[in-house]
Formats: C-alpha cells, structure tokens, sequence
C-alpha cells in the first residue's frame, strides 16, 4: 500500500478554501462555480409546486401545459453520457412523471429500435451536452414547450454528477397532476449547491437497515440532491467490536452492491468505523488493521470512512503512553494526551490505506469550543482529513460562524457539521422515535467555513425521507429555504400515489392521477402538514385546528348571544364547516394512507401517528355535532355518550402509563379536548 505524504507531523497551515482535496475530486461533487448568482434570485411562486430543493437561479412560467398519461418521451445525449448510469436516471425520472420512455437512447439523436417502431413523434424530447464551463453539481435546464404534443428540454452540465442532478430537477418539475405529466411552457434554471457535502449517517441500533431500505433510502437522497451516506450502525460487529476482522465474501459484495447503487445517484458511501475502548491506541498493530480494513473497504468501492474515537481509552500497549494518560482518569490533562495519541493513530491508519480513500474523524470531544485535544488532535491528522463537530453543544440548533470558525482554525483542518436530525436511536425501552417536522435553518454564512452537513438516522424510519428532504433544501438553497413550504412539498411527495399509465387510467375505479387520488394525495399532506409545527415536529401541535376551532366557537357564540340572527348563523354554519372539513380529513387520513400509499414501510412508521390523529378526528367531529345540535337532548343523547366515552378512552391511556406520549394523545396541544369537554358542558 502506499504511504501518505505528511506522516504524522504537523498540518502546516490553514487550508479552509479548499474542502475536497484533488484526489477525490472524481468521486465527491465539486463546489459551485464562482460564477452562481445568489439563491435569493429563486422566483418563488411560479415554479412547480412538487420542486425540492429549490434551484439557485429559476424563471419559470406560471403556465403548465398537461401531457396525456403515457406520452411519449425521447432523450437525446451525447457520448459518454448516452449510456452512463445518470441517463438512467434520467429515464427514471421522467418515467417517474408520467411518461413513456425507452429503455435506452443512443448518442447523436439515435433513437432505439422500441422508439423506432413507434408510430408517433415523441411529445417530449430531452437533450443534453456537457458544459465546460460548469463544475461538479451545477447544472442548466431550459424548457420550451410550444404544445402539448410538442416540448424540448435542454440540459447543460460538466459531467455525471450534474447530468444527475439535472434529472432529479426534471422529476420534480414535471410532478404529475391530475390527468398525467405536464410541462411548464418555459423555464431556465441555473443552478448549483450552496454547501459541497450534504449527508446522512445511518447510525442505527442493531445490524443497521435492510438492503431495500438502504436502497430506498438512497432513492430518497437522490431526489433530494444529497450527496454522501455513511454507514455506521452500532450493532454491525465488523464496525465494532470486531473491527479488525476483514468482511467475508458475501458481506464484502453486499456492501459492493451498495456502493455501486449509490455511486449511480450520486451519492458517494463510505462507513463509520467505531474502534471501542480496548484498542491498541499507542502501538502500530490497530494502526495497520484499521488501515487493512480501509483497503478492503476500497475494494468494495467504499473510498470514505469516519473513524468514531469513543472517550479515553481503557487500554493501550503504550508504557510510556500509560504512564502519562492513567486509566480512568478524567483530568483534563489526559485529554490533550490522547489529542495526540488519536491523532497519530489516525495518522499511521491512512497512511496504511490506499492514497484515495478520505478520512473523516468524529472526536472523543464531538462539541465545543477550542481545546487543548482538539488542538493537538489536528496538529498530527495529515492533510485531507476532516473533523465532525455538533457546535458548542449537543445538538446545538443555531451555530454561529465565529464559533465554526474558531473550531476550525483550533484543527487546522475542514470541519464538517454533524447534528442529531431527523434523530438519534431511542434509548432501550422507549418508543422509537419517528420525526416527521421540518429541519431548522443553517445559516447560509457557515459555507465559509465548512464544506456542509451530515444528518443522522437513529431510527429504521421510511418516513425519515420527509425530513432529510427539508435539510437537504436547506442546504443547497439556504438564503430561500422555507421549513413550512419545504415541509409540506416534502410532505405531499412522500404521499403522492403512482402516476396513472395509459392502461391504468382506462380501468374503472383505479387509483392514480385520473381517479382523483393527486387531490386526495394533496388533502391528505395539507391535513398532515397542518398537524406537524415546530422545527423537529414529534407530536401533533396543530396551529391550523387551534384557528379553526377559535374562528367557529366565537361566531357560536355571537349566535347563542342573537339567536334570531340568520346573518350570524349562516356564519357559524360557514365556520362550522370548515372545521368539519378539517377533522374529517384527520378522521379519514389513516384509512386513505392504508388504501393508497405503495410504500408499506412508510405506511406502518406513520400508523401510530395516524391512528391519533384519526382520534383526533373522530373527537373534533362528536364535539362539533354536539355543539351545533345541543338545544335537543334527546338527539344528542347518543353523540354526547359518544364524545364522553372517547375523552374516557383518552384519559385511561394516560392513567395507565400507554407507550403513546402523552403531548402527542393530547393532540393538537390539547386543543381538541377542551372544544369537547365545553361542547360537553354547554350541551344539556
């Protein structure tokens, strides 16, 4: 193996400006180009409702043109890209959107023979030529659609990666409607990320997720434009606590497979390697295994690794190492000791791996601001290597650029953001934990001073595809970044039904775009969207039902005070039905979920949220009827027996210590209760 230049001496200089090092630069997306307009100019209201993260640069006309389901659709690319996995992708996309496609283009305008035997001129065809003028992920997309038989794309790009991007744009601007794809009738984005590295670690307890998650995890990713996953489950033993121990055969082409699905989106693998607190921290035999396993983590096209250094370690090898950095000791000193000492293990790892692969460190000293481990920790990584840190505190939500920079200047080296979102493993015998709210703001400044964010999955949670995608938004577009417009595009495309085919549309009663099920699927994520406020969203807190339930109980009460009024109760009727309409979308969401959502996993991660809001519901809906109809007792008697036996039902969960939080029984931050109990109160 070849050995890295620097050894373990010091990183001369700061080298902030530059985040990816030339020697990874084939396989990490570059920065945006000097050249890229400021994300402010995004022209919001026009573009496609369905379109996350938001483009650097768009104008879109506010005129889509509807395209039958199963159009035609043509691509046109030039070699090498005709054949490359972004093409794929491609296809994929537009697929996606309601379109027919070949399974494969030539180059040059070649069609293939499927295109060839069909009898019809493609309604839309899509071109796309390499650009040396852009870098990395920065793509252009130009649309001119003169009808809806007849629309052109064009796509500029420098390589895979922004060919790849572009794709995913496409798929968001051409969401389907109702009745199949459509177009806008003309559209130019110029566009490119604000922060070069946007990842996920899957940090899970146990084995980590199955292989279809990771895939449909990746899936996810790539319509969001993130571009890095690490792998790093804490109950993988080959992570762990048989680190040392190479992969077998089968584990070894499983993470091959992987890796060669990820690098088909875009998104580059790596894994996280957790040594534990019995290596060999002074001697050079761990040193020379965890570069071992790096190289065989190249082999199997994995050319990125995080080296998570627990607290001090319980042992070392080292007398003279052991002399100064007593075994459970938490002096102070002993941190600046074991700075060192991880530093120059890190050191001779990497020089013991393969010269491509890129080492990232996650600290013994994740948090904070400079100290004497940190500084002498960095003084001893080589060149290339770069530090996760969470900001002064765990978890910390508004990290400042002074202090980033401060960090960053005490290592001497990139530092990348690592925060605990959508969330870390529950702790054992708690509920897992399933986050469904949007990611707060990263300030747009921090771009100076790292290369960007990396998000953890705590959870096997299919639903954690909503939240990522508000990070992701807000990572490649931060100054236009909107948690609620992002959350809820997030939202509706989680839940929006396949697109109807031009076989499926013909079938009576069948689903998709032309049985209505796009409105369904909108109704359903508004009616989510409007139950989940706040930055991280756990429970219901329903702002949008608080409103709903104020607005209608004071025009009751104007009418209960003039009684004779038809003006005033045909406005209490009005706003009795737009709380009704609310709450029967809350009662109904759960069954719609079941019946359409193709994806079961998401399906069963929201059902213990969704049968509480259907309580919700049913609730809100008794309480509404008792309210209207109280001055008939004998009708009523029913509904209030009803609403009573629903509160009780409520009640005795919480008495009994349920599993379900108690903010989240009392959905709607306990809103929908007291309307009930004063409905109860006021009926006789």
């Amino acid at each position: 193996m070849r050995a890295r230049g620097g050894g373990v001496g010091l990183a001369v200089g700061v080298v902030l400006a530059v985040w990816i090092p030339t020697a990874h630069a084939e396989e990490a997306p570059g920065t945006p180009p000097a050249a890229t307009k400021p994300v402010a100019e995004t022209s919001r209201a026009p573009l496609s409702p369905a379109l996350l993260p938001l483009p650097a640069k768009a104008d879109v006309s506010g005129e889509f043109l509807a395209f039958p389901a199963g159009a035609r659709a043509e691509i046109d690319l030039a070699d090498p890209f005709a054949t490359s996995s972004a093409a794929d992708r491609l296809r994929s996309a537009l697929a996606g959107c309601g379109y027919s496609v070949p399974s494969s283009s030539g180059s040059g305008g070649q069609r293939t023979s499927d295109a060839a035997r069909t009898p019809l001129p493609a309604a839309l065809v899509v071109a796309g030529r390499r650009d040396e003028t852009l870098a990395g992920e920065a793509y252009r997309v130009e649309v001119e659609a003169r009808s809806p038989a007849a629309a052109r794309v064009t796509l500029a790009f420098a390589g895979e990666t922004g060919l790849t991007r572009a794709a995913a744009t496409l798929a968001g601007l051409f969401a389907p409607v109702a009745g199949g794809a459509r177009v806008p009738r003309a559209a130019r984005i110029e566009d490119a990320p604000v922060f070069a590295e946007r990842g996920v670690m899957e940090a899970t307890v146990g084995a980590g997720l199955s292989a279809s998650r990771r895939r449909a995890l990746l899936d996810a990713m790539w319509g969001a434009k993130l571009n890095a996953l690490f792998l790093a489950p804490g109950g993988d033993p080959l992570l762990t606590t048989r680190w040392r121990e190479p992969y077998p055969r089968a584990e070894a082409e499983a993470l091959r497979d992987l890796a060669r699905y990820a690098r088909e989106r875009a998104i580059v693998p790596g894994v996280g390697v957790r040594p534990g607190p019995d290596f060999d921290l002074g001697g050079e035999r761990d040193a020379l295994a965890l570069g071992a396993k790096l190289a065989q983590l190249r082999e199997s096209g994995i050319r990125r690794a995080v080296l998570i250094l627990t607290a001090l370690p319980a042992a070392t090898a080292d007398p003279a190492l052991l002399a100064r950095f007593p075994r459970g000791d938490n002096d102070p000193a002993n941190f600046s000791v074991a700075g060192a000492a991880h530093g120059t293990f890190a050191a001779r790892a990497l020089a013991a791996a393969p010269g491509d692969v890129r080492l990232y460190v996650l600290p013994a000293e994740p948090w904070g601001g400079p100290t004497p481990y940190k500084r002498e920790l960095g003084m001893r990584l080589p060149e290339g290597v770069t530090l996760f840190w969470m900001g002064l505190t765990p978890h910390d939500p508004a990290v400042r650029e002074a202090d980033l920079r401060a960090v960053a200047e005490c290592y001497r080296h990139p530092v990348i953001l690592w925060e605990n979102f959508p969330g870390a493993p529950a702790a054992e015998g708690r509920e897992r934990r399933v986050v469904l709210g949007a990611a707060r703001p990263r300030r747009v400044e921090l771009a100076r001073w790292t290369p960007g964010v990396v998000s953890t999955i705590g959870e096997p949670s299919a639903a954690a595809a909503v939240p990522l995608a508000t990070r992701a938004d807000s990572l490649w577009n931060p100054a236009a970044y909107e948690p609620d417009r992002s959350h809820r595009v997030a939202l509706a495309g989680a839940l929006r039904p396949a697109p109807a085919t031009s076989e499926s549309a013909r079938q009576p009663g069948a689903g998709g775009a032309e049985s209505g099920g796009e409105e369904r699927s909108a109704r359903a994520a508004a009616a989510l969207a409007d139950l989940l406020r706040g930055p991280y969203s756990p429970t219901p807190e329903a702002e949008r039902l608080d409103s709903l339930i104020r607005r209608y109980e004071q025009a009751a009460a104007d009418f209960r005070a003039n009684p004779g009024s038809a003006r005033l109760d045909a406005l209490r009727q009005a706003r009795a039905a737009d709380l009704r309409a609310f709450l029967s979308d809350a009662r109904g969401l759960s069954g719609w979920c079941e019946s359409t959502l193709a994806d079961r996993d998401l399906f069963d991660d929201l059902a213990p949220f969704l049968g509480r809001v259907a309580r919700l519901g049913r609730v809100g809906l008794l309480a509404l009827e008792l309210d209207l109809n109280g001055a008939d007792p004998a009708a009523d008697r029913e509904t209030r027996a009803a609403l009573a036996k629903e509160l009780d039902h409520r009640l005795r969960l919480l008495a009994e210590g349920s599993a379900e939080p108690a903010a989240a029984l009392a959905a709607g931050g306990d809103s929908i209760e007291r309307f009930a109990r004063r409905a109860l109160s006021r009926a006789p």
